[in-house]
């Protein structure tokens, strides 16, 4: 392995924080302050400051507070709920982020439980007295990452209850019927159905379109380059053109480069593990892949 070579062993190499253990962090800081919130400046009456403004409900969207689409995946209903949503976050989270980087895998949470949430914020806007008025919760997110896990490590084989083996891809479909059962026939389980089907459709849409590549560009990062580029050109078609002076070719003294030293090989593998770490292996070159070939085979 490439970790056990001599030259990455004496590079004092450490491998940046995953985003699945910084979103983790943040679940729980998150949810000790809501704790806090709840036990010490909360009457019993009353809905809790944190749920309030960060939960997703109908009466904070007609007040305009529109992050609430975001910040409610971050809270949660109690510690059964974190702690649920953390351990098949953990389980399907390591093999998506490993696949579409940190960035990607960041947004693919945030904007599947978004998803989940505008669907479940629909039907408690249209039937408020069935699907209630308010939900937190990262179940959305989760759901999302698991069908995007799913739908990419189609063969592996999960066991429901810790007995039947199940291949993912079927276990996604499965999850799909069961949701989109209690949308239609919700029982009275305090449970956000819509967010969970909305979740696994998010997820499942995520990979249809490839978003999971990182050569296919997020819907916004296409948006956002479209417009840096209109600006760009409205600055320049501003400016008055300005005509470069004459430049004399001067025939070239540099000397082919040296053969790379240990430092340097050692110095452009972090670059590269770094890459990986952030983007995802699908976004090496060719080049790096067979940079990293010939370093593995130096020792």
């Amino acid at each position: 392995m490439l970790e056990n070579r001599d030259y990455m062993r004496d590079s004092g190499y450490r491998a940046p924080m995953t985003m699945l253990n910084k979103l983790f962090l943040a679940l729980v800081i998150v949810f000790v302050v809501q704790s806090i919130d709840e036990a010490y400046f909360t009457d019993r009456d009353e809905m809790p400051v944190t749920g309030e403004y960060f939960g997703l409900s109908t009466d904070g969207i007609k007040t305009g507070f529109l992050w609430q689409l975001a910040s409610f995946n971050f809270l949660h209903g109690g510690f059964m709920h974190i702690l649920f949503n953390c351990l098949m976050f953990w389980i399907v989270g390591r093999g998506v982020e490993q696949i579409v980087g940190q960035r990607r895998f960041f947004w693919a949470f945030l904007a599947t439980g978004m998803f989940g949430g505008l669907l479940q914020l629909l039907l408690m806007f249209l039937v408020p007295s069935v699907y209630g008025k308010s939900v937190v919760g990262a179940s959305a997110g989760v759901a999302g990452v698991f069908a995007i896990f799913a739908s990419i490590y189609k063969n592996q084989v999960f066991h429901v209850y810790f007995i039947l083996p199940v291949r993912a891809e079927k276990l996604l479909w499965v999850s799909l019927a069961i949701a989109g059962f209690f949308v239609l026939v919700p029982p009275n389980d305090r449970i956000a159905h819509a967010a969970h089907f909305g979740g696994l459709l998010g997820g499942m849409l995520f990979v249809r379109y490839g978003w999971h590549h990182d050569y296919n560009p997020l819907p916004w990062e296409g948006w956002w380059d479209k417009f840096k580029s209109k600006q760009t050109f409205v600055k320049k078609t501003t400016e008055p053109r300005r005509t470069a002076p004459a430049r004399k070719r001067v025939a070239s003294s540099a000397k082919p480069a040296a053969k790379e030293s240990e430092a340097d090989v050692k110095q452009r593998v972090d670059q590269i593990l770094d890459k990986i770490s952030e983007k995802g292996l699908n976004s090496l070159t060719q080049e790096e892949r067979d940079f990293l070939e010939q370093a593995r085979k130096k020792m």
